[in-house]
């Protein structure tokens, strides 16, 4: 009994390939046909276990929909132990991402080393300050809206009193079926609002995927306001170097994650963001 607990519970957080290499060490294809029928069994469970972290709700993947300016979609870490204290948690995180993305003062620079080989990172150092007087303020004004837990993260939508998503609640999308966004490639541009897009690789747990292509989401949006580059040549007998300094100093305001895009193929996560101009 033990065992079968064991499996329905870390599965989904198994890479497919490292799965399947298990069983053929466990079960090889030249053993009895008692070991043929464990590896369709723990095959079958794989796939039954892991289709469900492919399926978000809508109000997650394409937050811009819920038609709220205040709510934010935040996405934490599976519940230990128990479901009201990882809602808690997140709640907490939205109310403090909320705001964050108010007014977000981003300050800082990054380094690059550019030579005929190719472009080398010196390190980056950014800050961002925020006004945390206003996380307090929305833990007393904003409410819990809806969530969604499984194995592998907790998801929660969090806004103002009013705000609400009836139309996308029971709404759930499977991304694999989800075509490639134009936005992932192409970005979007309009007279009103500023545009950036973050990715990520796959991680080990899928908010940790999720939370640095957002980040890297908000980074874009920041460089696409104002960002100054100086930079310093530098040429001997045997290659031209150049050091590049990238320097970021802006206040974006009111930033909305419009969508989110998973790659599934490719183990790619994709942030779409937004901020007033």
């Amino acid at each position: 009994m033990k065992i079968w607990y064991f499996i329905f519970l870390f599965l989904p957080t198994v890479n497919l390939d490292t799965f399947l290499r298990t069983i053929n060490d466990r079960c090889p294809m030249t053993a009895s046909p008692m070991h043929s029928v464990h590896r369709l069994l723990l095959a079958g469970l794989f796939i039954v276990s892991t289709a469900g972290a492919q399926e978000y709700p809508r109000w997650f993947l394409y937050p811009g929909e819920t038609g709220c300016r205040s709510a934010v979609t935040v996405i934490a870490p599976a519940p230990t132990y128990y479901r009201d204290s990882a809602v808690a948690f997140a709640f907490r995180m939205g109310c403090d991402l909320a705001a964050r993305y108010d007014a977000l003062h981003i300050v800082g620079g990054q380094a690059f080393w550019m030579t005929e080989a190719g472009a080398h990172s010196m390190g980056a150092s950014f800050e961002q300050r925020y006004d945390t007087a206003l996380t307090e303020r929305n833990l007393s004004v904003m409410k819990v809206i809806a969530t969604d837990i499984d194995r592998n993260r907790t998801l929660v939508l969090a806004g103002e009193e009013g705000c609400t998503v009836d139309s996308l609640s029971g709404a759930r999308v499977s991304v694999a079926r989800i075509r490639q966004p134009k936005w992932v490639e192409e970005g979007m541009r309009d007279g009103r609002y500023h545009y950036g897009v973050g990715f990520s690789q796959e991680f080990f747990y899928d908010a940790s995927s999720w939370q640095t292509a957002e980040k890297n989401a908000v980074m874009a949006l920041a460089r696409s306001v104002r960002t100054s580059v100086k930079s310093m040549q530098k040429r001997d007998a045997l290659e031209a170097q150049d050091v590049q300094d990238e320097q970021i100093d802006v206040t974006l305001r009111n930033i909305t994650i419009v969508a989110r895009w998973k790659d599934v193929k490719k183990k790619v996560y994709y942030v779409l963001a937004r901020a007033e101009q």
